[in-house]
């Protein structure tokens, strides 16, 4: 039996944005601070008072107006505007909440496969055969597209994929695949017979992500502007988000979580083995609540090029839950970042509004024309201001992580060679994310299995 991975490329566009803020040198000012991640001991929890109850959020002082606004403070080669509503919980707790990441469960599993069909449906395929790595291999040497639509080879992937085609078995038996004997958080992957000769995927990598494939075949999810920058047209999404939230509720159900709640919805191609073949699908995107604060999805990131990076990323990546759905029901499911609550909680005081405005402002300034140079010209507009969670390290706590308060800000981004021609490039629309305690700006989320991949390649040159 052929047999496909179990990974997903949907999301790529997004991580190569943020890619350029990792590569980012350090700016000097004052108001901006670039090194965020472990910024914080456990010293914390025990140096502030335990945080137990919300607080309304009209106890907390911002513009509850929308900010219409075009600043001038900055030099000729940027066009700053503001046009945002500030959008604050209605009740939140501003706290540090201590997190570990979590392992998929036997549980879990249980209960998806109870909710797909029944567990006499999977088969055990894993350790991969030849066949299967050749087939990767393949793919690996022909490349995957960029957010252009250029195909990219990652060398290192080739090489892998080289590595274990020569490692693997021939032909592999298939066995039944038994729950019983599965082990929390191990990795497996595992193939399931659907009616109709229909055979669709689970998986759970090593890195702890888990995914679901309905079809074996399908190989990615992708968003409308890489459909379109690959000359194919998008299809028709046959589902709208009250349909499509009822399947994605009983997958939260059978997962037995209650801390995520959908973030966004958007529509995407499910791309297949048949480069010719695409489905819509509307894709929704579940990220952690705590305390009332949302830890708003801002996508991935992954250091491509960069000549520095923070001695620290995340510990993880954040939580992320992607379920898309069509008309036949749930496609595809992946569950990035699993995260659990431990005790330690700390109360924290919001930075004012104000100064918050202050270092943001410098920062979008930073990123669009520093350094300050005579070719191009930037018109940027900050669209949202949302007050949420975001994880980062935990000094001396490889194994554990924190939610710390965070504005989440949306701006887009536009550029010319000349003042009157300042609009001329398609508007980029970025996120970026800063520490509500001090204003710090937080780096994108780069893990530190990213930073030591990238460590061990260069070490290898």
């Amino acid at each position: 039996m052929r047999r496909i991975t179990a990974s997903f490329t949907a999301g790529c566009v997004v991580m190569l944005m943020f890619t350029m803020l990792a590569c980012q040198p350090t700016p000097t000012q004052e108001v901006v601070v670039n090194k965020q991640d472990a910024q914080y001991s456990d010293e914390v929890f025990s140096t502030v008072s335990p945080s137990t109850t919300n607080i309304p959020k009209s106890q907390y002082v911002y513009p509850k107006e929308a900010l219409n606004e075009h600043v001038f403070a900055f030099d000729d080669h940027l066009d700053l505007f503001i046009q945002a509503m500030i959008d604050v919980p209605e009740d939140f707790s501003p706290c540090i909440q201590k997190m570990t990441q979590r392992t998929f469960t036997r549980e879990q599993l249980t209960g998806l496969v109870n909710l797909i069909g029944d567990e006499s449906m999977l088969y055990y395929a894993s350790p991969r055969d030849k066949a299967y790595w050749a087939e990767q291999l393949v793919r690996a040497q022909n490349g995957t597209p960029d957010g252009d639509g250029n195909l990219v080879v990652d060398p290192d992937y080739v090489t892998y994929c080289q590595e274990q085609w020569e490692k693997a078995p021939t032909t592999i038996d298939e066995e039944p695949f038994s729950l019983v004997d599965w082990i929390d958080g191990s990795a497996f992957d595992c193939d399931i017979n659907f009616p109709q000769n229909k055979v669709g995927s689970f998986g759970m990598s090593a890195n702890g992500i888990f995914t679901y494939k309905r079809d074996r075949s399908i190989v990615s999810n992708v968003n409308r502007d890489t459909v379109e920058s690959n000359a194919m047209q998008m299809p028709n999404v046959l589902v709208d988000n009250v349909t499509a939230l009822r399947p994605a509720q009983e997958v939260l159900r059978a997962l037995v979580t209650s801390d995520l709640v959908l973030d966004t919805s958007d529509e995407v191609a499910i791309s297949y083995d048949d480069p010719e073949k695409l489905t819509g699908a509307l894709r929704l995107v579940f990220v952690r609540q705590s305390r009332g604060l949302t830890a708003y999805n801002m996508g991935q990131s992954y250091i491509m090029t960069a000549k520095s990076w923070p001695s620290f990323g995340a510990p993880w990546p954040q939580e992320r839950l992607e379920i898309c759905v069509d008309e036949a029901g749930v496609a595809t499911i992946e569950w990035t970042g699993m995260s659990a609550e431990l005790d330690g909680t700390a109360t924290v005081e919001l930075l004012p509004f104000d100064e918050l405005r202050t270092r943001v402002l410098a920062q979008i300034q930073y990123f669009s024309a520093y350094p300050y140079n005579t070719k191009w010209y930037y018109t940027s507009t900050i669209s949202s201001w949302r007050l949420g969670t975001s994880l980062t390290s935990l000094a001396d706590s490889p194994e554990a992580g924190i939610m710390i308060p965070t504005w989440y800000v949306k701006y887009t981004e536009s550029a010319g060679s000349s003042p009157e021609e300042r609009t001329t490039y398609q508007a980029t629309e970025r996120v970026v994310a800063f520490n509500a305690i001090d204003g710090s700006y937080i780096e994108p989320r780069v893990t530190n299995a990213d930073i030591m991949k990238h460590m061990d390649q260069i070490d290898k040159k």
